[in-house]
């Protein structure tokens, strides 16, 4: 029996050209890069960095969150407060929450690709069943992980991974969540501590709302759905002649 080999699938060479993309950044930028992580740990120098190197060091703000996500030493908190600073609310939280996710995605989409093998070479086993039984697979715990300092947020989304919650609804606890802590912190850079406990606030008001509305929509709308598809279904089966039956030409 002759066996024939799987020609490489779409998503192996999209992830191996993301690989080498970010190979090339990490080349490209590594000299800022090695600048701005001598600066860890002092705020105002990371600001007088960010105001002289302009877009530069926007780009590499930007590969910073990123890895952030994978490097628990990087100070990532550190980074966004600096950036709501420098280049103000809009700019730096749109940066933050671009970063942020993506690398979020990208471990979640890892755990679930390479499984628990991966996952033991960052963390003990004990570690990861403790939060494994906390997140199981409800995606608002996740969502919470990314807001509340009690989660361990970088680390869930491999815990994700590992799970049976879906791409789409990790990705929207992530998306949320992760917006929910980028805006928070940006604020604090762009204009002080005189607005983020409001602004915090009204986040939190705004997500409960959607919360409270969105999950009686889509449940209505599931339903209608499910109802259209049986009723097209009865509709197609009464159009079937019965056994014996055969309609006139």
């Amino acid at each position: 029996m002759t066996s024939h080999r799987k020609p490489p699938e779409s998503h192996q060479i999209i992830k191996w050209c993301t690989v080498l993309l970010m190979l090339m950044a990490l080349w490209i930028w590594r000299r800022p890069l090695i600048a701005m992580f001598s600066l860890v740990g002092d705020h105002e120098a990371i600001v007088a960095y960010l105001h002289e190197y302009g877009l530069a060091a926007f780009v590499v703000l930007f590969i910073l969150l990123f890895l952030q996500v994978f490097l628990a030493p990087i100070p990532g908190h550190a980074f966004i407060v600096a950036g709501g600073y420098v280049y103000g609310f809009w700019p730096s939280t749109l940066l933050t929450l671009a970063s942020t996710v993506i690398a979020t995605q990208l471990a979640f989409i890892l755990t679930r690709h390479y499984g628990l093998p991966l996952v033991k070479r960052l963390a003990s086993e004990k570690f990861i069943d403790r939060w494994n039984k906390v997140a199981g697979n409800r995606g608002g715990v996740f969502f919470f992980a990314f807001i509340l300092p009690i989660f361990p947020s970088d680390f869930m989304c491999y815990i994700a991974g590992l799970g049976k919650i879906s791409h789409r609804d990790f990705f929207l606890a992530n998306f949320f969540g992760r917006f929910f802590i980028a805006a928070v912190l940006t604020s604090i850079g762009s204009h002080g501590f005189a607005r983020p406990f409001e602004f915090a606030l009204g986040i939190a008001v705004l997500y409960a709302l959607l919360f409270l509305t969105l999950k009686p929509i889509t449940k209505y709308l599931r339903l209608r759905v499910e109802r259209g598809s049986t009723g097209m279904f009865e509709q197609d089966r009464q159009s079937i002649p019965p056994k014996g039956d055969v309609p006139e030409p």
